[in-house]
């Protein structure tokens, strides 16, 4: 439906939130602090560190992204993970956004439903407003 940016966020007394920007090379011998790995995102993460032939000092998998946030306000890692999931703490300066040099992971929110299955009247509410939400942006 909607593109959906991925960032880079650490602690604000990490030395990455004195940078600029990052590049996936960057990522060599920092601690990682990702989803789990059946997570969409986490394979396109794994597979941008892998084609740059990078290794983290250490890839935490966890399938919590409030314990992620967590772990990563507590400056044991960086993270990346979708802006909206990282908003409230980022505008609160409890994460550091880091800015990526190329260009973002593409993707997207979507909305999946069975097309012969009964929907509510609240559901198709939703999906309604959601079409229109789409035509705004």
């Amino acid at each position: 439906m909607i593109d959906e940016p991925i960032v880079t966020v650490a602690s604000p007394n990490h030395p990455f939130a004195l940078k600029a920007s990052v590049n996936i090379k960057d990522f060599e011998s920092q601690d990682l602090i990702t989803t789990q790995e059946d997570c969409t995102y986490r394979a396109m993460i794994d597979d941008l560190l892998n084609g740059a032939g990078v290794h983290p000092k250490t890839t935490i998998g966890i399938n919590n992204i409030h314990a992620i946030k967590q772990l990563v306000m507590s400056g044991l890692g960086i993270s990346i993970l979708p802006r909206v999931s990282v908003e409230y703490e980022i505008t609160q300066s409890l994460l550091t956004e880091i800015l990526w040099e190329k260009p973002p992971l593409p993707v997207f929110t979507q909305i999946a439903y069975h097309k012969n299955k009964w929907l509510s009247p609240t559901i198709m509410n939703f999906l309604e407003m959601a079409r229109e939400l789409k035509k705004k942006v």
